[in-house]
């Protein structure tokens, strides 16, 4: 009797554990509310691979969520990469990327503040023990010192796939909203 209830005694004490290194560990670009000051936007986008011809599935559906956040002279931007890739993978001829944009709005055409690249190649090509490749990138806080106004958080991919010969391809996703 008493294994029993120091098994359920470990079994509570990993699980709160584990619990305060999610807590730990969260990322702006995971939060949900306002009320840490984060604003976020996210989108979604199904990205046909154009280098691969052949009957099965090659679509990646990418969704990105783009955050920004205003902390006294400077501004913090995160973004979080999730997809859905399919099986089999893909191939690139460079390192894909995502490109983390600070920008601010101007009359015609807006501003780049400041940009960040993330290699992500290395995370598109993990995968399960069947070859699905489904998986996340999560950029982590940037900061970005700045007193500017009307800043936001915009975010890119840009992958050369191998076999289309058209170079990097730049996909844009929706920004969050403006600090």
């Amino acid at each position: 009797m008493a294994k029993i209830y120091r098994s359920a005694a470990t079994g509570l004490l990993l699980a709160a554990m584990a619990g305060s290194t999610l807590a730990a560990t969260a990322s702006p670009a995971s939060a949900s509310s306002s009320s840490s000051g984060w604003r976020c936007h996210t989108s979604y986008k199904s990205i046909d691979n154009p280098g691969d011809w052949g009957p099965a599935p090659d679509n990646w559906d990418f969704t990105v969520k783009n955050c920004i956040k205003r902390q006294g002279g400077s501004v913090f931007a995160a973004a979080k990469v999730s997809w859905d890739g399919p099986i089999g993978g893909a191939r690139w001829d460079r390192d894909p990327h995502f490109r983390l944009y600070v920008m601010q709005s101007a009359p015609g055409t807006d501003r780049v503040v400041a940009h960040r690249d993330f290699h992500i190649g290395y995370a598109l090509n993990r995968h399960d023990r069947w070859g699905d490749h489904d998986g996340s990138f999560d950029t982590g806080a940037w900061r970005v010192r700045t007193g500017k106004r009307g800043l936001y958080a915009g975010g890119a991919l840009k992958i050369d796939w191998a076999g289309d010969d058209r170079g990097v391809r730049h996909y844009g996703f929706s920004p969050s909203p403006r600090v």
